[in-house]
């Protein structure tokens, strides 16, 4: 919804607005890497949810690299990505922080699994159903050209349904709401869908505020934004391979 968004607003106020998909940055605020250095140094145990979990990971150079390369490059209404090779297994980069650290697992240090979250992916999704790649001048970057070509005429009704959606906590109409916008949407059976909604439905309702108050005017909303704490963006389904 975020992406649709952004591009919706680049289109209609002919601005330079782009969007820049990437996994994750490695050393930021949020990163599994300093959370598992700190069990360690604590004596464990490691905490893992899942032992199939996988990511994909960049690091902050990277990330700063492709977000100037994506200003460079876009003209408004575009959608980057970078190609992230292969996703990583979160057991595997433990269990190589543990060598690092001189530590044998199962006799110095112990790890353990306790369970996705509801709404915690498996999986990232980079790739789209329906959405067709293109490489760029830069090496490492994809666009998405006919991201733009496939937002519904009625995403303003969308998000505004979505904010009075989250406001009462009404699960079904937000999921309901999800599947008929987002393409690819797929609700797991617990009802909260694969983004995690259960924990967050304050942080959309007052995102969508932010965003409805402002959706009518390309100088931004009238009003102040409530702070939003960053959320993460779950999916459920392993991605293809990157297309060469």
């Amino acid at each position: 919804m975020a992406e649709m968004i952004v591009l919706q607003a680049a289109k209609r106020y002919r601005r330079s607005f782009n969007v820049v998909r990437f996994g994750n940055v490695l050393g930021s605020r949020g990163s599994v890497v300093p959370t598992f250095q700190q069990q360690i140094a604590a004596g464990g145990p490691i905490t893992i949810t899942h032992p199939e979990i996988c990511r994909y990971f960049m690091t902050i150079p990277e990330a700063v690299q492709l977000v100037l390369q994506c200003a460079v490059l876009g003209e408004g209404g575009a959608v980057f990505m970078m190609d992230m090779g292969q996703p990583v297994k979160i057991v595997d980069l433990a269990k190589d922080l543990v060598r690092l650290a001189g530590l044998r697992l199962g006799q110095d240090i112990e790890l353990t699994f306790s369970g996705l979250r509801p709404g915690e992916k498996l999986y990232e999704e980079l790739f789209v159903p329906g959405e067709c790649y293109e490489r760029t001048r830069h090496q490492t970057l994809l666009t998405v050209p006919n991201a733009s070509r496939q937002l519904p005429l009625n995403l303003d009704s969308a998000v505004l349904k979505l904010v009075v959606a989250a406001s009462r906590h009404d699960y079904a109409a937000i999921v309901a709401l999800l599947k008929s916008n987002v393409t690819g949407y797929r609700p797991k059976a617990n009802g909260l869908g694969r983004y995690g909604l259960g924990d967050d439905l304050e942080h959309l309702g007052n995102l969508g505020l932010a965003i409805a108050d402002g959706l009518a005017s390309p100088d931004g909303p009238s009003r102040p934004a409530p702070w939003i704490d960053p959320m993460p963006l779950p999916s459920a389904i392993p991605p293809p391979r990157s297309p060469r």
